[in-house]
């Protein structure tokens, strides 16, 4: 199977190199074909008979755009994102697809080779859901940094206590931009995030090859954890104002 890596991604090589030295010849392009040009921006993809696996859209609206174009000639559409690294020409890439609950028949094949052991990739659900997922991943691991930014002394500087009123602000606010996305991510289905707190906990305790909708199950316990921790800041404050007690800023 021959494949053709189109575009400007700066990982685009390295999953080249990866599935050259799987026995898969890539031919190389810096422009990406149609139907993917008429939709502007940095677009890459990887093209294999008739499926294209976009690399990483800028965003889930994108990301469904991009399918509808493909369909609408007679493609088949997969998206792919990831915290792709050189050295995973060597060991192989972290892998998170949205496609259809029958893939293509080309992607499995693709992705084993691209994965470090065949089958270590995950479907996150349809069109735009590993763009959703590649984004809280992203944000779960900024707000990591974020702990570490709290206390950390300015080179030259004496040690000094954490700024923790900043790190708890900057937290409010990316927990905010978390519950933004998983919302604009539910869509209509959003009102089904709290419905029954149980079934959401348990669909989202299955293994995360075994949901259908991965991502879809993400943004409802995102939602559903983050919409109580309102709830309970709420709850503290009025206790505080209760008691006489000015709350924290």
């Amino acid at each position: 199977m021959d494949l053709i890596a189109a575009g400007c991604h700066a990982a685009l090589p390295w999953l080249a190199q990866r599935l050259k030295s799987r026995g898969y010849p890539v031919t190389r392009l810096n422009d990406v074909p149609e139907p993917l040009t008429r939709l502007g921006g940095e677009v890459s993809c990887l093209i294999a008979e008739d499926t294209v696996i976009a690399l990483a859209p800028s965003s889930a609206a994108l990301a469904l755009r991009m399918e509808a174009e493909c369909l609408a000639r007679g493609l088949r559409y997969a998206e792919l994102t990831g915290p792709w690294q050189s050295y995973g020409t060597e060991t192989g890439f972290i892998l998170m697809t949205g496609t259809d609950e029958s893939p293509p028949p080309v992607l499995p094949p693709i992705l084993d080779a691209l994965a470090p052991v065949p089958g270590g990739w995950l479907r996150t659900g349809p069109a735009g859901s590993a763009c959703y997922t590649a984004r809280v991943l992203d944000t779960l691991v900024f707000s990591c940094a974020l702990a570490s930014q709290a206390s950390w002394a300015i080179p030259g500087e004496a040690l000094r206590p954490p700024d923790w009123e900043t790190f708890l602000a900057r937290l409010h606010q990316l927990a905010d931009q978390l519950m933004a996305l998983s919302l604009d991510y539910l869509g209509e289905e959003r009102h089904n995030a709290e419905a029954d707190p149980a079934s959401v906990l348990a669909d989202f305790a299955r293994p995360p090859a075994e949901q259908a909708h991965f991502a879809g199950n993400l943004a409802r316990v995102l939602v559903l954890a983050l919409r109580q921790g309102k709830a309970l800041e709420q709850l503290y404050l009025a206790l505080a104002a209760s008691h006489g007690n000015d709350p924290p800023a």
